[in-house]
């Protein structure tokens, strides 16, 4: 099935990956996520982190699909997507609740 027809949700989801400043992401599916950074990883790198969705805590691991950097000429942030690799149980009936 093509990704880019399942149903994304716009929710306000806070995001912490190791390492980096927790963030807000743009669009959540089953599959993985959208958001902005300030410096995002690289795409093919690794990732491991926290949702976290209606208060609860959803630990995760995911793979970076695609990065773009910052532009501060432009004030714009970079972007990154990323799919899920390992996420743990209940994030899917979290997220379609």
């Amino acid at each position: 099935m093509n990704d880019r027809f399942k149903p994304r949700a716009r929710r306000c989801v806070t995001a912490s990956l190791e390492g980096l400043a927790p963030h807000v992401t743009l669009e959540l599916t089953s599959s993985g996520f959208t958001a902005e950074l300030v410096r995002p990883p690289t795409a093919g790198s690794h990732v491991s982190g926290q949702l976290t969705l209606d208060g609860f805590v959803f630990p995760f691991q995911a793979e970076v699909t695609f990065s773009q950097p910052l532009d501060p000429r432009l004030s714009v942030r970079g972007r990154l997507s990323a799919r899920f690799t390992q996420v743990e149980e209940g994030f899917f009936e979290a997220l379609r609740g």
